[in-house]
């Protein structure tokens, strides 16, 4: 399913999709901004371990403030163990070369290097992303686990589109989902 971009075209996609087909599981692939001090470069990729909504809340300049809305959802962060754990449980080898960690969705990209780092911080996030967090509740809501792969295609925070390598993203996401697809 192509759902397009940021988290409420992703949730809408979904539940469609969702709503007319019998799944198991999900796997988003798409692209992300690397998070400053995560030492990741054009071209790597990441498999997320948990998903954040990172602007989701009160801001007042740089800082945003968590939003709390009850126990009825966990509302800002989703733990994507359960992907993780049948990719582990069928092929480690998958793991090899590709990095996991937390990830941070965001409805507005970084624009500049100090942003990234307010968005990252709370959620030790290696990436950026505009679609994982929505994917994350969807995959929630239907009991369903999710797998998630990026490839980083910049730096988040670094608006400057001559410095993007949207080539080696790519073509190591492809790579990526062939490892992942062949287990599955």
């Amino acid at each position: 399913v192509v759902t397009g971009v940021g988290p409420v075209s992703c949730a809408i996609g979904l539940c469609r999709y969702l709503q007319g087909n019998r799944v198991r599981g999900l796997v988003l692939a798409g692209v992300a901004g690397a998070c400053p001090g995560s030492g990741l470069v054009p071209g790597d990729l990441c498999l997320a371990s948990s998903e954040s909504f990172g602007d989701l809340g009160g801001g007042a300049g740089e800082a945003i403030e968590p939003l709390d809305i009850g126990q009825e959802s966990p509302a800002v962060t989703f733990d994507l163990g359960q992907g993780l754990d049948i990719l582990s449980g069928r092929a480690s080898e998958i793991f090899k070369g590709i990095r996991q960690g937390a990830m941070v969705t965001v409805c507005c990209v970084s624009g500049s290097v100090d942003r990234a780092k307010v968005v990252a911080a709370p959620h030790g996030a290696l990436c950026e992303n505009m679609e994982g967090a929505a994917a994350a509740q969807v995959a929630w809501v239907f009991g369903l686990p999710l797998i998630e792969l990026r490839a980083v295609s910049n730096l988040a925070g670094d608006r400057d589109k001559e410095r993007w390598n949207l080539d080696a993203a790519f073509k190591s996401l492809f790579h990526g989902l062939e490892k992942i697809c062949g287990v599955l």
